[in-house]
């Protein structure tokens, strides 16, 4: 059940993923006064010198943004694209301001975006930029009172602006003598403009203000015959249906059907063995046979010990199939309380709070290969080693080693099938390459039909990420030390300090303190011997924690939050410096552009 509601998930998560979106940019300050003055040459080359004046404001920015939409459908005419071709030119400030351009197109638009961004500006700054512009001449244009004419009907300003605009002028000029103008405005190029005149190859069109979302289309009309080429720039437009079709849908079927099935399947083949017949938790004796069989989820009795022979990192590894920092530092508390080293409370020497030093002991025993690795790198520059230098040196690339090693010792024991993070590895490289086939299909391969087929693939990766997170699996022989370690997780959350139960000189504190850590419970273990500390009763003095709080024959009321506040900076200062993350920066994001009353059509505003 818990794999069809992942699966079900994954369908969720699929559509949201094909939901395009388009990057906002901020308003901005407003434009106070824009003039534009295009000259149009027989060719159809369209010149444009726009003048712009905007208001930054004692808050200033960084200058202005425009972008101009380069592709267009045609209304009757399904199988073409209608191409605009822009070039800027130059742009300038005669106010100083900063006038780097930073240009991107995409499919259906050119960007630009004006300014300097370690720079800003304040008050007024004006701004020209000069571009030309190809393909907004419609030649030969049936009128409704009979004849022709040549005409451009352009959307000069789109309608993608996002700050008002104020103060408009625009002049046509064109190649021979204009024999009508007109203009509108509006978010959909519906009301008259304040005042469109001609003379001559001139037309002038004025409004005093445009609210964002408002454009400004002007019309000019010549003598048919008077653009000599130049006329629309046509592209073939690929027939969207395409895309979809019987044999690809079949296709992609067979994709998901036989993906997904093949996931499920490994999913379930990955879960956890048991042995059958056996009281769970115990392992057969050696030459006893047993019979391996599918995991099942019973009840956990409460074991008063930890694992026989097991070390805490590697127990908190095993319950949660992680090697975690908190496995890390219960590794190293677990080497002090076995005399490997001693843990010094130097606060009241630095100034510091929770500050102190590891201090390496002349000790001769047994170490797990892992444990001699951690015990190694934790003093490789010396036997005393301070909070600062771990946090500078060693919980960096070898806290990363050390959790290598964490996931080695668990494998080399038998208790995992394979290694738990490089299984969910292979999983998630799996689960990319499909990702990565979906995208291919769906572009170069999608226009002959077997787009579908990117969206099967498209599942298939994601379901493969999802569940790569759930394949570590335990073998038999993990999964009794696991149900041997829940037993004893649960004793050291629910003991109460009535309980606890002394052996004489027996430090059992700090003997199952590493557990504690390692299960995230080590604060409830130090709060039922406070308890006792504060109802008078006597318990050994550690001796792998020297501090301020503790005196000789026992401990002080608030000896236990010394230690853990300890340890919790300990264990923060690995967190920390693993959690970092490197952030990107957005960078220049692409605008799409909007129809209208003409041709053309964008936008723009400030940044």
């Amino acid at each position: 059940m818990r794999t069809l509601r992942l699966l079900a998930a994954l369908v969720l998560a699929l559509g949201s993923l094909l939901v395009a979106t388009t990057p906002a940019q901020a308003a901005g300050a407003p434009v106070v006064e824009l003039t534009i003055k295009a000259v149009a040459g027989r060719d159809g080359l369209v010149t444009v010198t726009q003048s712009m004046t905007y208001d930054f404001g004692s808050s200033g920015g960084h200058g202005p943004y425009l972008y101009w939409t380069t592709k267009q459908a045609i209304d009757g005419d399904p199988g073409h694209w209608r191409i605009y071709r822009y070039d800027v030119r130059r742009v300038t400030s005669s106010t100083g301001a900063p006038t780097r351009v930073n240009e991107e197109s995409g499919t259906d638009y050119l960007a630009v975006k004006i300014g300097d961004p370690n720079r800003t500006v304040t008050g007024r700054q004006s701004y020209e930029i000069v571009y030309t512009v190809q393909g907004v001449v419609n030649p030969n244009v049936q009128q409704s009172a009979g004849g022709q004419l040549d005409e451009i009907y352009w959307n000069v300003i789109g309608t993608g602006w996002v700050v008002p605009i104020s103060a408009i002028t625009v002049t046509l000029t064109g190649p021979a003598t204009l024999t009508g103008a007109a203009c509108w405005t509006g978010s959909g190029y519906t009301v008259a403009c304040d005042g469109a005149t001609f003379a001559d190859i001139t037309a002038t069109y004025r409004q005093a203000r445009l609210d964002p979302g408002e454009g400004f289309a002007i019309v000019g009309g010549w003598p048919a015959g008077t653009f000599q080429g130049g006329g629309p720039i046509l592209q073939e437009r690929r027939d969207p249906p395409a895309f979809f079709n019987p044999v690809g849908n079949g296709v992609a079927g067979a994709v998901g059907v036989l993906g997904l099935g093949a996931l499920v399947l490994a999913a379930r083949r990955g879960r956890d063995q048991q042995y059958v017949g056996l009281t769970p938790g115990l392992s057969p004796v050696k030459g006893q046979p047993a019979t391996v069989g599918p995991a099942k989820r019973t009840p956990v009795a409460v074991q008063f010990t930890p694992p026989a022979g097991v070390a805490p990192g590697m127990v908190g590894t095993l319950i949660d199939e992680r090697a975690e920092n908190r496995d890390v530092t219960a590794t190293i508390v677990d080497l002090a309380v076995r005399g490997f080293l001693r843990f010094e409370d130097i606060s009241a020497e630095t100034g510091s709070k929770n500050d102190f030093r590891l201090i390496r002991l002349n000790r001769d025993g047994a170490l797990l290969d892992y444990e001699r690795r951690i015990y190694q790198r934790l003093f490789d520059s010396g036997d005393e080693v301070t909070r600062d230098d771990l946090e500078n040196r060693y919980f960096g690339s070898d806290m990363a080693k050390t959790r290598t090693d964490l996931y080695d010792a668990v494998t080399k024991a038998g208790w995992f099938k394979g290694n738990p993070e490089s299984v969910r590895t292979g999983w998630k490289v799996l689960g990319l390459l499909a990702l990565v086939g979906s995208v291919f299909v769906g572009g170069p391969l999608g226009v002959v039909g077997l787009g579908p087929v990117a969206f099967a693939l498209g599942a298939v990766g994601l379901g493969a990420i999802v569940l790569g997170r759930f394949a570590p699996a335990r073998t038999a022989d993990g999964h009794a030390v696991l149900v041997q370690s829940q037993g004893f997780r649960q004793y050291l959350e629910t003991a109460e300090a009535d309980q606890i139960k002394f052996e004489e000189g027996e430090d059992i504190f700090s003997r199952y303190l590493p557990y504690a850590i390692a299960f995230g419970c080590a604060d409830r273990w130090a709060a039922v011997f406070r308890e006792l500390a504060s109802r008078g009763v006597a318990m050994p003095q550690p001796t792998w924690y020297v501090g301020p709080n503790f005196y000789y024959g026992g401990f002080g009321g608030d000896s236990f939050g010394s230690v853990i506040d300890s340890l919790d900076s300990f264990s923060h200062a690995a967190a920390t410096v693993q959690t970092q993350s490197s952030s990107g920066s957005s960078g220049f994001s692409g605008f799409s552009g909007g129809g209208g009353g003409g041709v053309g059509g964008g936008g723009g505003g400030s940044w």
